[in-house]
């Protein structure tokens, strides 16, 4: 088990279900809603994404942790007050050094070279959606709409996706920072679009070991 007592060093975030963190943007005639991915077609979600899913997770259930706000604040900063920064600094979550490694050396190989397209489309399907007229029960006129989704692991056949993000202290943490930040990695239980219909369901963990945060966060550590 991770020794969280030291300064943890990344979080990981698990895609248990379709999940779509976009880009902001379309790609036009196929997708309405595109996920945000780097240049080898390799999804990502952006450190802005992270911090703003931990402060969500942390408002919702401060008033139980009265006792640790002074810790809370020092992790994610204030923002009321512009003049101090967070301690922690979160970076891009992206996929495992291993699948990257794979996937430089496929676009680059002599023989049969993949495009970051190829790696899109086999990480990813396109789930199509549309309104319904309350009074006819037929599909609202203009209401189809297609999203990208990094396809969620089918009756335990294959992994989640994990993209793991680091994280930069800018000065040690002593354990109540890192308890409060077990708090929230765990306080987060879905992200990305669509979230509010079932979608975006993703598991949070420090250092990649859920049972170590769990402990921490229990103040067991």
């Amino acid at each position: 088990m991770t020794d969280l007592t030291a300064p943890p060093a990344t979080i990981a975030i698990a895609l248990l279900s379709d999940t779509t963190f976009g880009s902001g943007q379309p790609t036009a005639g196929e997708v309405d809603m595109e996920i945000d991915a780097d240049e080898a077609g390799l999804p990502r979600i952006s450190a802005k994404a992270i911090h703003g899913l931990l402060r969500s997770a942390w408002d919702a259930m401060a008033p139980a942790f009265n006792d640790m706000a002074e810790s809370a604040a020092d992790v994610l900063g204030t923002t009321r007050d512009h003049r101090t920064g967070p301690l922690l600094r979160v970076g891009t979550a992206r996929v495992d050094a291993e699948t990257r490694a794979w996937v430089d050396y496929a676009a680059t190989r002599t023989t049969n070279p993949i495009g970051s397209r190829r790696v899109l489309d086999a990480m990813t399907d396109i789930r199509i959606q549309t309104a319904m007229d309350r009074r006819s029960g037929a599909p609202a006129r203009r209401s189809l709409r297609m999203t990208r989704v990094v396809s969620s692991p089918v009756a335990g056949e294959k992994q989640p996706v994990t993209l793991i993000a680091p994280l930069n202290w800018l000065r040690p943490p002593d354990g109540a920072h890192i308890r409060v930040l077990a708090l929230m990695a765990l306080g987060v239980r879905h992200g990305g679009v669509a979230r509010s219909r079932g979608s975006g369901h993703i598991q949070l963990s420090i250092d990649g070991d859920i049972a170590a945060t769990v402990l921490t966060a229990r103040g067991s550590h």
